[in-house]
């Protein structure tokens, strides 16, 4: 799958405002800006192209790419409180160009395993990976849980889904027109709804908990034993004669 450079370009400079945003927000200065917009903007592309070892990383060779990060890491730092509080402003845009993006990233990395013979999960990993790369390196290096591992919208679940359905429709049906598109469709969709509608990823449960529960007769909870007040009020009533 062969990615127009603007594409590339616009999806570097998108992340690179994000941990520009995220350096400013942390009170950074320029080197700590500069630092995160590459490494936000170039970490995806990068991790991909080290595990799949195929030559120089993209980032790398681009004339481009590396530029524009440090570009934008740049006017983020002269202009920061005016591009943050555009940034809040336009926060509908910002998620639904974030997710094509995410949606762009993931497939071109599930394509690029499909295209080196990889296992299926191989391949589904390298897509989430090179979508949400970029992000979780900007997490930890400010010392937060990473946003693709907390509970809330659909974003490493979302690639997941589109990186799996690509897989399937090209490995399994033997597809290839349609299906990048059909996957950076599903991938947006999902990520955007779920900001939409407040959809989150779900939590850990434990599903032998759930089946002592209803197993209980009619459904039924045994009776929790009362408060200690209301204990030490009825034996005070059966020790007052009147």
């Amino acid at each position: 799958m062969n990615v127009p450079i603007w594409v590339d370009l616009a999806a570097v400079t998108l992340g690179a405002i994000s941990g520009g945003i995220v350096a400013i927000r942390c009170r950074f200065d320029i080197s700590g800006v500069l630092a995160l917009a590459i490494v936000t903007g170039l970490g995806g592309g990068l991790l991909r192209d080290v595990l799949l070892q195929r030559g120089t990383p993209v980032a790398l060779a681009s004339p481009w790419l590396l530029p524009a990060a440090i570009a934008t890491g740049a006017l983020i730092f002269l202009f920061s409180q005016s591009l943050e509080s555009l940034h809040g402003r336009l926060n509908g845009t910002v998620v639904v160009v974030d997710a094509l993006f995410l949606g762009v990233y993931a497939t071109v990395g599930t394509a690029k395993g499909i295209q080196a013979g990889l296992p299926a999960a191989s391949c589904i990993l390298l897509g989430v990976v090179t979508g949400i790369g970029g992000g979780l390196l900007r997490d930890v290096l400010v010392n937060e849980t990473p946003e693709a591992l907390r509970p809330g919208a659909l974003a490493t679940l979302a690639a997941i889904i589109g990186c799996t359905l690509q897989l399937v429709l090209v490995r399994g049906f033997d597809l290839s027109s349609g299906v990048g598109a059909g996957s950076i469709a599903l991938i947006a969709g999902l990520r955007v709804v779920s900001v939409w509608k407040g959809w989150e990823s779900p939590l850990a449960t434990d599903l032998l908990a759930h089946a002592r529960t209803r197993s209980r007769p009619f459904g039924r909870r045994p009776p929790s034993p009362p408060p200690p007040d209301e204990v030490e009020t009825g034996r005070e009533r059966e020790e007052d004669p009147a």
